[in-house]
Formats: structure tokens, sequence, C-alpha cells
């Protein structure tokens, strides 16, 4: 029969397929990580913490924060493993 498949074909289609939707998962479950808050760990880097960080973002921003508290949050948001990927996903720039 022309146009169907071997059985060893339809397994190769098939496992070809499961492995895009499994990195299509993963890279939608790296957006989403970095899209959260950083809770679980609280780092203090740059002399702020980051739920500071995080709540101080969007007026950060704007610019609309004191020179040196700006300065703090640029220093913790550069040392972060958790802040940095957040500011970047929310396309916050200090």
């Amino acid at each position: 029969m022309e146009g169907v498949l071997s059985r060893p074909c339809r397994w190769a289609a098939s496992g070809n397929i499961a492995l895009a939707a499994l990195v299509v998962a993963a890279g939608a479950g790296g957006v989403w990580l970095a899209s959260r808050p950083p809770e679980e760990h609280v780092n203090h880097f740059g002399g702020i913490a980051c739920p500071d960080v995080v709540q101080l973002g969007p007026e950060c921003a704007k610019g609309d924060l004191p020179t040196e508290l700006s300065d703090k949050i640029r220093v913790h948001i550069s040392q972060c493993p958790n802040c940095g990927p957040y500011y970047k996903a929310h396309g916050w720039t200090t």
C-alpha cells in the first residue's frame, strides 16, 4: 500500500513528534520559571534583598528611584542568579 507508513517508520515519526513536544514544553517551562519572582532563596547582593529588588523593579525601570538605590539594584541583578533573569524576562533595565 502506497502512502502508508510501515510500523518502524510510524514509530520513528511519533518519536520525533514526542521529542518536538518535549523540547517545546521545556522551553516554555524555562520562560515560566524566569518570569516568576525569586521567592525560594533570598540573596542580598549589592546590599539589597531579592524581595525588595522585585518590588522596586517597575520604579527602577522608569528611573523613579534615587541613584543610590538604583545602584544597589543594578549590582544585585548583575550578581543574583534569580533576580537577573526575572528583570530580563520583564524587560526591565536599570
